[in-house]
């Protein structure tokens, strides 16, 4: 998580020396990347110059039926997709930190 958020506000500070402006997107996944985290994500992004909007992405599990295929083990197996009621919430939670949210 650490290189993530080195390598986010690196690329922030590129952006911002190209005059350019940087869209986050975020996979809500529940019980891994949800409300849990969401204030975080949120002091962070406001945090960096140059962050233009963030797009949250709902998670889905419409590649697990691939993972049977080829034999492999899906390790998100059983984790549901979030809801549009919690979408909106996460959605709000972000825009409370002042950023623009798609």
């Amino acid at each position: 998580m650490d290189l993530i958020l080195a390598n986010t506000g690196l690329a922030s500070g590129v952006l911002q020396a190209r005059g350019r402006a940087l869209v986050i997107r975020q996979v809500l996944i529940p019980g891994i990347a949800d409300d849990r985290s969401i204030d975080d994500l949120g002091e962070f992004l406001a945090s960096l110059p140059y962050v233009k909007a963030v797009e949250l992405l709902a998670y889905h599990n419409y590649g697990a039926d691939k993972y049977d295929l080829l034999g492999l083990k899906y390790s998100l197996k059983g984790i549901r997709a979030p809801t549009a009621e919690e979408m909106e919430m996460y959605k709000k939670a972000l825009k409370k930190k002042g950023l623009t949210v798609l």
